[in-house]
């Protein structure tokens, strides 16, 4: 997690960039400049997301673009076993909220007629 301090840190050093680079275009003020901005762009980021900032990060949609294209899993075929006629028929009767699933232990969480996540 990047500190408050820190990013303030960050953003004097970007400061003194874009000074430097407006004294003196320079390819060395350019990339500085550039170096700069991308400490404040990823400690920005790691405060919003509480994360390393360094650390590469993989979405979970880009996972599931992975094992979609590159692993040949079919997600149709994987949302046609998550789909549950009793909690769906719950869904559009009640409303949004959390139903249970036939078999017990797992919970469809719905909104809008959509299941947002499975709660097990």
């Amino acid at each position: 997690m990047v500190t408050r301090k820190e990013l303030e840190i960050y953003q004097a050093k970007l400061t003194r960039a874009q000074k430097k680079w407006e004294k003196k275009d320079t390819t060395k003020s350019r990339l500085n400049l550039a170096k700069a901005r991308s400490l404040v762009d990823r400690a920005k980021v790691a405060r919003k997301y509480s994360r390393d900032p360094f650390e590469f990060y993989i979405s979970d949609h880009a996972a599931l673009r992975y094992l979609q294209r590159t692993l040949d899993v079919d997600l149709q075929q994987i949302k046609q076993m998550m789909v549950d006629e009793v909690a769906v028929e719950a869904v559009y009767t009640l409303g949004p909220g959390k139903y249970p699933l036939e078999g017990g232990g797992t919970l469809v969480v719905a909104e809008n007629g959509t299941a947002v996540t499975y709660l097990a």
